[in-house]
């Protein structure tokens, strides 16, 4: 594993790949990096080198002339000390399969996706680690998470992130290499944590979105955020993470942010629901599921993209919940609304209502929170029938 990094490597000409490498190109001068950008999308490749600026992804915002795009995989790979894999969770295990014969031994591997895959219900690092090898996963890997939007790094404005390795080397490396007065940058060695905090809070924002294109107030926020925090720290912890990761940026803050108009996740539940609203609302199952598909094909034709990480991740959750009875009103509903397709978009809070009420207390007394820390695959919240 080489010393110092003098090659990055960006596999994803995405706004969020583009966006990290301008971040890395422009302080590309003062490190002596040189800086790659990979992408098979031959106009925005093209833009970037003629006008420096990746007008379909990250549009207005001029990208520094220190980064090189390609769309050579081998150019792009040859020497690399660091690979970032800027490419969407469902797709990451394919395009392994094709970079993992052009990876120098020495490279370390950086993954941003956010999400759970839905063939196997696997989280990115066993993704990574089943495709590139268990040995090379645990001595070069790592994983990048928290609220980070992709104009906010590109444009340099402040942003915090969480960097998660289980090799400490690679970890402060990294820590070290991105770091920055605007790029702050927290380690953690949950994995488990920082992947389940980023993969569940897609799901919630999407339920956000949907009370906002419901016109459900702006009371209902503030009520609605925290029931996602408690569902995100139970399903999380008896996945393997820790209480304080999901109170920190790869959890609170990540939810807080993907909450809001700036996130795709958001914005396709919005538009899901307006555009749903929009329409008479049939009376008989089958031409309900039917409008379902129509308005869903509609969103996404709206959003300009079929990556919405959040709608692919309900499936994947909710069978976990199902097969262990966690107690779980909203992604037990979103699952309602999204996959089965039985309810209506403002039929969905009402959903979340009829489950919750069986749960009266605020919080959880002294004695649950300890025994939840301690214990976290048996003490609970469980669901006490079958809703839904």
């Amino acid at each position: 594993m080489a010393n110092i990094i003098r090659k990055v490597s960006i596999l994803g000409a995405g706004s969020f790949g583009t966006a990290i490498a301008q971040y890395i190109a422009r302080h590309a001068d003062k490190k002596k990096i040189a800086v790659t950008l990979y992408g098979r999308d031959e106009k925005s490749i093209g833009d970037i080198r003629k006008k420096h600026e990746n007008t379909k992804r990250l549009p207005g915002i001029p990208l520094s002339d220190r980064l090189n795009a390609t769309g050579s995989l081998e150019t792009t790979l040859t020497d690399c000390d660091l690979a970032i894999l800027a490419v969407p969770a469902q797709h990451l295990r394919t395009f392994l399969r094709e970079v993992t014969p052009h990876l120098p031994e020495k490279t370390i591997l950086l993954n941003p996706a956010k999400g759970i895959e839905k063939t196997t219900r696997k989280r990115m690092s066993e993704v990574i680690s089943e495709t590139v090898g268990k040995k090379r996963a645990a001595q070069s890997f790592a994983s990048l998470g928290g609220p980070s939007f992709a104009a906010d790094i590109a444009s340099e404005k402040p942003v915090g992130v969480t960097l998660c390795s289980r090799n400490r080397v690679v970890l402060n490396k990294l820590y070290s290499f991105l770091n920055s007065p605007t790029f702050d940058v927290k380690i953690t060695t949950d994995e488990a944590g920082l992947e389940y905090g980023g993969a569940l809070k897609n799901i919630f924002a999407i339920a956000a979105g949907i009370f906002r294109g419901c016109h459900l107030g702006g009371s209902i926020p503030g009520d609605y955020f925290t029931r996602s925090m408690v569902e995100m720290r139970d399903v999380g912890m008896f996945c393997g993470g820790k209480w304080s990761t999901f109170s920190g940026r790869c959890g609170l803050g990540d939810l807080a942010v993907t909450c809001t108009e700036s996130s795709r996740n958001f914005r396709f539940g919005r538009i899901y629901a307006e555009m749903f609203n929009s329409k008479k609302i049939p009376q008989n199952v089958a031409e309900l599921k039917n409008m379902h598909n129509t308005v869903f094909h509609e969103t996404i034709e709206q959003l300009g993209t079929r990556t919405v990480e959040g709608f692919d991740t309900v499936e994947p959750i909710y069978e976990l919940v199902e097969r262990h009875r966690i107690f779980t009103p909203i992604i037990r509903s979103c699952y309602r609304l999204l996959y089965k397709r039985d309810i209506t978009p403002s039929e969905m809070l009402p959903t979340i209502r009829a489950i919750d009420i069986k749960r009266k207390n605020e919080g959880l007394n002294v004695l649950s929170i300890l025994m939840h820390e301690l214990f976290p695959r048996l003490w609970y919240r469980r669901m006490t029938r079958r809703t839904g």
